[in-house]
């Protein structure tokens, strides 16, 4: 995910480990400042910090990150609500699906030809969906991380409430279970 300001951008480090491949096979040409600014240092990203932000200042490295399309902006999702993020995702569900049949109604000569584009339409869309499914479950209280500090937290977002609401709700569901399978018995 990422996060634009006018004098900032906040982006997830899963999201600059993922650039290189990513670079690669959608064929992006990174500007040489981003690419000292991110990896001149070393860059370590693992299951436990993969949702920690960096902040980047430099000019050039938050115009490369504005036209990266395939990264979710947290701007354009965070006043959503659940039910239009959802919906959200599953139009890009059905774009990917109208790819494959898309694919699958080509030639074999149209499937050699086509194949690696169509390949990168699919993963970024993919990847797009990822960070929708991620930002959700902030939402939804099911995955917690920090945004950065200056920046607010949407409207329907309260970690501590929806967590608890989920497993009062587990809770009651096992607790009913197991009293109607006590009864059948």
């Amino acid at each position: 995910m990422k996060i634009i300001t006018k004098e900032k951008a906040y982006i997830q480090k899963k999201d600059i480990a993922n650039l290189m491949s990513t670079m690669e096979a959608f064929s992006l040409s990174c500007p040489m400042s981003v690419f000292n600014q991110l990896f001149g240092e070393v860059f370590i990203c693992t299951q436990d910090n993969m949702y920690d932000f960096v902040e980047i200042t430099d000019k050039a490295s938050i115009d490369f990150f504005k036209k990266l399309d395939y990264i979710l902006d947290y701007d354009e999702v965070k006043d959503l609500t659940e039910e239009e993020i959802i919906k959200l995702g599953q139009s890009i569900n059905d774009e990917i699906n109208t790819l494959i049949k898309k694919f699958d109604s080509m030639s074999i000569q149209e499937k050699n030809k086509e194949f690696n584009r169509m390949k990168k339409q699919s993963k970024i869309k993919e990847y797009k969906m990822y960070d929708i499914r991620d930002f959700l479950w902030l939402k939804q209280g099911h995955l917690n991380f920090k945004l950065p500090s200056d920046i607010e937290y949407s409207k329907e977002y309260n970690n501590s409430k929806k967590k608890n609401k989920g497993i009062r709700k587990l809770v009651r569901t096992l607790f009913d279970n197991n009293k109607r399978n006590r009864r059948k018995k």
